[in-house]
């Protein structure tokens, strides 16, 4: 399980087990493997402020800690079938064992736009092989069929309200699929499959997006 699943997958199952407060806490961080070299007593040192709010509880940090997974996380995981005794280490592998495979399932079908974004950008390699070109405006009778000529490339700024293209270079043919999501907004751009690019199976070489069409035109901001 990498990362990005292991922080996923237990916030999922804070979910499904109905965890809040102090319950969610100590779940979600003792069985994060970041934490997995810290004994419960030196994890719940960390934990102090949340666990005390800021000290307003009088009760030590470890106590709290131990009497979370003790009266609301070990009864709950035996509710849904789990077994072990009670230690961390057990539940955890439990966890991976038997809800992991069935989540992991779930996430091929239910991945929001956010986290599909999340998981291309970490399966994704920067090989600098896209650059945006500057585009002279043709006369008006040719903006139907996209006779947008080339102004400078490569470059290293874009003037405001500039007109763009990308250019890249691919190394081996397949289907494209281009992503954009800009620095100023949330939103995130299929710029290939799309409306500006029907096409989208290329051959090794140079691809120039937008494809030639009267919604070639785009206006870098």
């Amino acid at each position: 399980m990498d990362k990005y699943d292991e922080k996923a997958f237990l916030n999922d199952m804070v979910i499904e087990f109905n965890f809040s407060g102090k319950i969610e806490l100590t779940f979600i961080q003792r069985l994060l493997s970041n934490n997995s070299d810290l004994n419960n007593k030196q994890l719940a040192e960390v934990l102090e402020r949340e666990l005390t709010d800021n000290g307003k509880l009088k009760s030590p940090p470890e106590v709290i800690f131990r009497d979370s997974w003790r009266n609301g996380i070990f009864p709950k995981l035996k509710d849904e079938g789990y077994q072990g005794e009670n230690k961390w280490q057990e539940a955890r592998q439990w966890l991976i064992n038997t809800k992991y495979p069935i989540w992991k399932n779930q996430q091929v079908s239910s991945l929001n736009l956010l986290d599909s974004w999340r998981w291309l950008q970490e399966k994704a390699e920067n090989r600098r092989v896209i650059n945006p070109i500057i585009l002279k405006q043709p006369p008006l009778s040719e903006l139907a069929i996209g006779g947008w000529e080339k102004k400078e490339n490569p470059i290293k700024q874009i003037p405001l309200n500039s007109l763009i293209h990308y250019q890249i270079q691919l190394s081996q043919g397949g289907y494209l699929l281009f992503l954009e999501k800009f620095s100023n907004s949330t939103d995130i751009y299929c710029l290939c499959p799309s409306c500006v690019s029907p096409s989208f199976e290329f051959d090794t070489g140079e691809v120039i997006l937008p494809q030639k069409t009267k919604y070639s035109n785009r206006q870098a901001s």
